[in-house]
């Protein structure tokens, strides 16, 4: 009797060709350390989208979302922060499996209050998590999780299996004669302990990732992490309270440089207003044309000038009510 060809598809989260059950599976996203004396990551090198922002002081945390590919183990596990609630909300509907250890009040209350598909240690404990003690090593960076206990754990709780969220668009690798010889992105997040520097590899059109002057290597593997694609996303932080909890604003649009294939793309970014469809517009082809024009007085007064808002408002609702 043949064997049955098993079905393949491309993987919503990085494009990789997988079977077709591992490619829909539902994104899991784990928090991770960043702390110098937590370095260096377990499993983060495994995961197909990576996230990282500062959280306090100056220090980095990641958000390891990971589908197909599950390492057998990931850590230090750490706690919750808003901004990366936001990210894991990326996934809709709902969100990605959120899994941490407890989190700040807000993050927590904002976890909550969204409805996010929450995995959290304190609530969890053994099922999925353990600590792995280290002489001079503070507690709270020795907490690890296993990814396929994770998932067992979603399922008992009546997590969606499979994720339904718009897909990244994906491409095949620039041919090697077109790629540059060379190079180099540096993100000064703050101090030099927390400096990243990705640094072009034309051969596997990779960029390997230096932190603080040194190979980021992840602990699973022993290898230096080398992504296909960094995309610089700038937004706005301010300090929350006396810890000094930074609140970063990725809700609205900004600015980004996306890197790959070694070049630079200027970029544009927004959430928001695609996830509430602010601006969207109904177009119905079987209407008339017709043309909605704008016009200005020049000079322009009391502060009415053509790149004013004010000018295409009556031309927008005009619009929009045709």
């Amino acid at each position: 009797t043949p064997i049955p060809t098993p079905a393949i598809a491309f993987s919503n989260l990085d494009g990789m060709e997988v079977l077709n059950e591992l490619a829909i599976r539902h994104p899991l996203a784990i928090m991770i350390e960043n702390l110098r004396p937590a370095r260096p990551p377990s499993g983060l090198g495994d995961a197909s989208i990576v996230y990282e922002a500062m959280t306090e002081a100056g220090i980095t945390r990641f958000l390891a979302v990971y589908g197909h590919s599950l390492p057998p183990k990931v850590g230090p596990v750490r706690s919750a922060r808003p901004v990366f609630v936001d990210f894991a909300e990326e996934y809709t509907p709902g969100s990605a499996y959120y899994a941490h250890v407890g989190g700040s009040v807000e993050a927590l209350g904002k976890i909550k209050g969204d409805g996010v598909l929450d995995l959290n240690q304190f609530a969890i404990g053994g099922r999925a998590f353990q600590r792995f003690p280290k002489a001079g090593l503070a507690t709270e960076h020795t907490m690890y999780t296993f990814p396929d206990k994770l998932y067992a754990v979603a399922k008992s709780l009546g997590y969606s299996s499979q994720s339904t969220f718009r897909s990244w668009l994906f491409k095949d690798d620039t041919a090697i004669a077109n790629r540059p010889d060379a190079q180099s992105i540096t993100i000064p997040f703050s101090s030099g302990e927390y400096q990243v520097k990705y640094v072009y590899d034309k051969a596997s059109n990779t960029y390997k990732r230096w932190l603080a002057g040194e190979e980021h290597k992840d602990a699973n593997t022993g290898k230096i992490m080398a992504p296909k694609n960094v995309v610089v996303e700038f937004a706005a932080y301010a300090t929350q309270d006396v810890k000094g909890h930074q609140k970063v604003d990725v809700i609205g649009s900004g600015t980004a440089k996306a890197f790959l294939d070694g070049k630079v793309i200027e970029a544009k970014w927004q959430k928001y207003w695609d996830d509430n469809q602010t601006y969207k517009a109904n177009l119905d082809s079987d209407k008339p044309k017709y043309i909605a024009m704008s016009m200005f007085n020049y000079p322009s007064g009391a502060g009415i000038h053509i790149g004013h808002a004010m000018n295409y408002t009556i031309s927008d609702v005009l619009a929009r009510a045709k």
